[in-house]
């Protein structure tokens, strides 16, 4: 299985034509399935009008026959006395016999008209009843059952015993007794049960009139049609095969398809008897559907009074068109007329055949045309996917043998002039490249190209020099397997190099290794290249000259210190009074010899961070003790330079963990530039908690500094407003004091910033970690340079 579809995904041949059968069999498929159902559509639609005809004939015969029977009834109440051809009374009139009561009268009244309305295929006569006013009947006359009637013959009829029919108001008769003369109201049409001269008890189909004399109700006159004769002849008239009457709750009351007239529920209505126990047998006609029956009762208000239903009896499917059954304004039940649905399904499958072998002669023809087609497109691919192979695998001189003059040969001959194009350009760039390689080995710095996983793609000769790997030897693979190791951070900092970062060992070279990525011109991420630059000369003097300015230092510290020692001697006067002017030049040259050993001693600090040996020892302080130890040193100075000291310490500042001799070097560090740096207005020291840090800010009302020059105060040898300043200002130094400061804040874990404005003053702000907050580990010796 998986050899096929592989075989079918390559080749494009099977791609076009397999698609397009599938397509075509599938469209096929459809196009039959959507002819046979709009087939069966036309056909449902068609049987549905013929069954919702039969159920309109249906209604129509129904109210005709109701028509008929009144009438009839109206014949026979308003008829007068029976006389013969010499005169002699046969019969008094209807009416006056019943208000008499006299049933052998009243039977010789009413045979002729059951004879007749037996015979009269308009009334189909079954059975006739008279009744009195206290609803027993006076006369009860009915039809044979089972035995045929033949004209001029005498109509078979048995004349039954007496009924009571309750004349309570709620029952047909009681409102037939009960009420008025009237046209229409008086009369009454109803689905009726009675019993029968054979025993059992028998549905009729009825009409109920009052008979009046003089304005008054003398009794009732019943006229009615057996169902099991009725119905039959319905579905015969209207051309249905079943016919069911169904009372307002859905329950089958009769039908065409009913084995027993017992089978359906008896209704108390009007008061007749009900069937006896144990006569019930099962009905094969279903009660409506609940959703068939909302249907209706709900088109008792709209113009659609049916609803459409399939039922199943004897294994036959039937459609039945259900409506409303209303006689005289009275809702008597529903009345459902179907027919079986076999001629739905001929109809189907008398155009099934005929659209079947269209479908079959029509799919052939366009899968033959289809393929014929796709052959076309198929094989001058084929020759130009083959010409494309060869020259993939580095046969430039294939061409294409494709000349027609479709869009597939304009592609043989566009392929053909890119292939020659190929060549030319594949001979340019072969040129390039050789050109581009000599340059990448002939510069001094070393090059690595890698690809974006890091694998090496090129090297060139001063990188292996660089590198120390020998010809022959097995060259690395990935850029993490070149020799190199980062350059210490004792022996990086404080050097004089412009770019301290990236500075690796490697074969006994200092070097910097930068490196930039590569991008194509449609910004494709190629890789990283590599520059090594060999810095061991400018490493060793930079480390040479850091040597000698710390050697210097040292050596310069002895004899100042001497110098110091004896000018504070002279002028305490320890070797005697000296004169004004001898007191003054010693004076100056204290002030001086104090500016010198500051310089000497922040180049020994400096000496020491680079080296290494400079510590820091963490311990729990107060900072408020070695702000006021700094304070008390240098508290003179400044009350000589007429400045204000405001100090603001928080009361409830918390200890920090900080080493208490660095502290005071970087407050002593900020005072000095504040004092320094400011001729008129004061300094403020202040301290305040801010989360987990101690945050201290040194306040000068100064000249400030300019905002190019704030990013760089913290940089070796810069000062004021420039480099250079510290060697042309008055206020002589080198620029070293805020590097100390940042170096040592930093190493004990805080920040420090500026933030200033030209003209109006600084504030230097550092912070420190409070005790609280930090796990004390380890407080013995940290070298700085790490912290750093």
């Amino acid at each position: 299985m998986n050899g096929l579809i592989r075989q079918f995904q390559s080749r494009i041949r099977y791609k076009i034509i397999l698609p397009f059968l599938l397509l075509t069999i599938l469209v096929a498929m459809a196009g039959f399935a959507v002819a046979v159902w709009v087939s069966a559509g036309v056909a449902q639609e068609r049987f549905n009008f013929v069954v919702g005809e039969a159920a309109r004939r249906t209604n129509d015969a129904i109210v005709q026959q109701e028509i008929a029977n009144l009438d009839y009834l109206r014949l026979i109440v308003f008829s007068g006395r029976n006389v013969d051809d010499a005169g002699q009374v046969r019969a008094d009139s209807v009416a006056a016999t019943l208000e008499a009561q006299n049933a052998d009268e009243l039977f010789k009244a009413l045979q002729p008209f059951f004879t007749i309305g037996v015979r009269d295929n308009s009334v189909r006569l079954d059975r006739l009843i008279a009744f009195t006013p206290s609803g027993s009947t006076l006369v009860d006359i009915e039809r044979e059952r089972n035995v045929p009637t033949q004209f001029n013959a005498t109509v078979p009829y048995t004349r039954n015993e007496t009924l009571f029919l309750s004349n309570n108001p709620g029952t047909l008769v009681g409102r037939v007794l009960s009420a008025t003369p009237n046209q229409d109201a008086d009369k009454f049409a109803a689905l009726l049960q009675l019993p029968s001269h054979d025993g059992q008890v028998h549905m009729y189909f009825a009409t109920i009139t009052p008979v009046y004399r003089d304005e008054r109700v003398v009794g009732g006159m019943i006229l009615a049609i057996d169902i099991d004769r009725f119905l039959p002849i319905l579905a015969r008239d209207s051309q249905a095969k079943i016919i069911v009457i169904h009372d307002t709750f859905g329950r089958v009351i009769y039908g065409t398809e009913i084995i027993d007239v017992a089978a359906f529920v008896p209704q108390q209505t009007d008061g007749y008897t009900p069937l006896p126990s144990g006569t019930n047998v099962t009905a094969i006609i279903p009660p409506l559907r609940v959703d068939v029956l909302r249907q209706l009762v709900e088109s008792n208000t709209a113009n659609d009074r049916s609803a459409l239903d399939t039922i199943e009896v004897n294994d036959t499917s039937y459609q039945l068109a259900y409506t409303p059954l209303v006689i005289r304004g009275l809702p008597i039940g529903y009345i459902g007329t179907g027919m079986p649905r076999d001629q739905v399904y001929t109809a189907v499958a008398d155009v099934r055949w005929p659209i079947t072998i269209i479908a079959i002669l029509l799919t052939a023809g366009i899968i033959i045309m289809g393929t014929l087609s796709a052959q076309q497109i198929t094989r001058p691919l084929e020759n130009l996917v083959t010409t494309a192979v060869r020259v993939s695998r580095g046969d430039l001189s294939q061409r294409s043998a494709v000349h027609t003059t479709d869009e597939i040969g304009t592609l043989a001959g566009s392929f053909n002039m890119m292939t020659d194009y190929l060549v030319n350009l594949y001979q340019q760039v072969y040129a390039e490249s050789g050109r581009r390689r000599s340059i990448m080995e002939s510069i001094t710095d070393g090059l690595v190209m890698c690809h974006p996983d890091g694998h090496i793609e090129f090297m060139n000769p001063e990188a292996r020099r660089l590198l120390g790997l020998r010809p022959g030897v097995l060259e690395p693979l990935h850029y993490t397997d070149l020799p190199i190791e980062p350059l210490p951070q004792a022996q990086v900092t404080g050097l004089d190099i412009s770019q301290m970062e990236n500075l690796y060992l490697a074969n006994e070279h200092t070097l910097r290794i930068t490196s930039n990525p590569v991008h194509s011109t449609n910004g494709h991420y190629l890789g990283k290249v590599y520059v090594l630059q060999d810095l061991t000369a400018e490493f060793e003097i930079s480390q040479a000259k850091n040597n000698f300015i710390s050697t210097i230092s040292h050596e310069l510290r002895t004899p100042i210190t001497t110098l110091r020692g004896t000018s504070e001697l002279l002028l305490r006067g320890s070797f005697g009074e000296l004169s004004k002017d001898q007191n003054s030049e010693i004076s100056v040259m204290y002030q001086k010899l104090l500016v010198m050993t500051k310089l000497i001693d922040n180049v020994i600090i400096i000496a020491n961070i680079d080296s290494g040996a400079l510590t820091i020892e963490l311990e729990v302080l107060k900072l408020q003790e070695a702000i006021d130890d700094v304070l008390w040193k240098e508290r003179r100075r400044i009350q000589d330079k007429g400045l204000s000291l405001t100090v603001n310490i928080a009361s409830d500042l918390p200890t920090v963990l900080a080493d208490y001799a660095h502290v005071q070097t970087i407050i002593k560090q900020l005072l000095d530039n504040a004092i320094t740096y400011t001729s008129d207005g004061g300094i403020t020291i202040q301290s305040r908690r801010q989360g987990d840090y101690v945050q201290v800010d040194v306040i000068d009302t100064g000249n400030g500094i300019d905002p190019e020059m704030q990013a760089h105060v913290f940089e070796r040898f810069v000062r004021g407003t420039g480099r250079e300043e510290g060697i042309s200002s008055q206020n002589r130094g080198i620029g070293l004091g805020l590097a100390i400061v940042k170096h040592l804040v930093e190493g004990q874990g805080g920040q420090v910033w500026v933030t200033s404005k030209s003209g109006v003053g600084s504030t230097f702000s550092f912070t420190l970690q409070v005790s609280d907050a930090v796990d004390i580990r380890d407080k013995s010796d940290t070298p700085l340079t790490s912290a750093a």
